[in-house]
């Protein structure tokens, strides 16, 4: 029984400390002018197009242990933690999209497009909203947080697009003077919401790229 004990709690330690993990573990990823750092656990996709600087599908984090009420104290020792349903177990993708230099229009026409991509848009819950983003690496930002039935254009060419339902986009424009960049978060709502703390930190931990300086000439 200590043995059960010990590997539950183990297990428990790891599950809860998940998010501090993914942020200590992280590689400088640069982005024109910006450097990101994404969790070394994300795996990239290669891509040709010019409009797709980075493109990453993120695993999800696991649910958080169900809590237990002390008269199943017992029982709960032997119930691993509960992990994301196979129903709902779809990675999240992130992608940073430019699109050459930037019109003043640009910015609200962009937040447009992402909400013409949500079919029947639901509220978020106040625990699930998300505090506006408006910098970026000190670069003046925009967010925007979008749940429902998303409408994506299909992989195959000549198909009907994808409807995924209950899924969440969150969307953020960085603005800078050689064009903006625009970051666009999606996955199933609730992973997305267990993410949203990850969500920030990346966004927090921006950079503007320094160029290296070089060493002074002798001689």
């Amino acid at each position: 029984m200590n043995l059960i004990k010990a590997l539950f709690l183990a297990v428990f330690t790891l599950f809860s400390s998940g998010s501090k993990a993914l942020i200590a573990q992280t590689v400088a990823f640069p982005v024109q002018e910006l450097i990101f750092y994404p969790h070394k656990n994300w795996q990239t996709i290669p891509t040709t197009s010019n409009r797709i600087l980075a493109h990453w599908l993120i695993p999800q984090l696991p649910e958080p242990p169900p809590k237990r009420s002390p008269l199943k104290a017992q029982t709960a020792l032997l119930t691993p933690p509960t992990i994301a349903r196979p129903s709902d177990s779809n990675p999240l993708e992130l992608i940073i999209y430019y699109f050459g230099p930037s019109r003043p229009e640009d910015v609200g026409l962009n937040l447009k497009a992402w909400q013409e991509l949500v079919i029947s848009p639901l509220a978020p819950a106040p625990s699930q909203q998300i505090p506006p983003i408006s910098s970026v690496a000190g670069l003046k930002a925009h967010s925007i947080q979008l749940l429902g039935t998303l409408k994506m254009a299909s992989p195959i060419i000549s198909t009907p697009p994808m409807l995924l339902p209950n899924y969440q986009l969150l969307g953020v424009i960085v603005e800078k003077p050689s064009g903006n960049l625009y970051l666009r978060l999606i996955g199933p709502i609730q992973a997305v919401d267990r993410f949203k703390k990850i969500w920030q930190q990346f966004l927090s931990s921006a950079r503007i790229n320094q160029p290296a300086k070089r060493p002074p000439r002798v001689g």
